[in-house]
């Protein structure tokens, strides 16, 4: 008869194994907050700009469309970015370009059913 064998040996020691997870929870916590803070500085200072620009040099539904989005826009950088952390920055920044394309939207329908009902003879 074969004596028993050995128990099993552990490959990895649990202090190289909280190491390695330590390093890559800080890696990914600064590498979230670097592009979180490059995504808010891009909506709220890139983005405004070439709506104002459109506002003021467009014509008919492209002027509609940027005066409506820069609505949230202006009320978002009197407000600020609401909240520290990554995850808020990313979450209101994609929430403040869903309001900025529904804004610009109402703006693009209410200028064409002005139009419709006469309210105006700009074309």
């Amino acid at each position: 008869m074969s004596s028993p064998s050995p128990p099993p040996r552990f490959q990895f020691s649990l202090r190289w194994m909280l190491v390695v997870t330590s390093v890559v929870a800080v890696g990914l916590a600064l590498g979230l907050n670097a592009w979180a803070e490059l995504l808010a500085t891009v909506l709220y200072w890139a983005l405004p700009t070439p709506l104002v620009v459109a506002a003021v040099y467009g014509r008919g539904d492209v002027r509609a469309f940027s005066i409506g989005a820069l609505v949230p826009l202006v009320s978002a950088l009197v407000k600020g970015p609401w909240g520290n952390s990554p995850l808020s920055l990313i979450l209101n920044a994609a929430w403040l370009m869903v309001t900025v394309g529904i804004c610009g939207i109402v703006g693009v329908g209410t200028r064409r059913w002005i139009e419709e009902h006469g309210g105006t003879d700009l074309k």
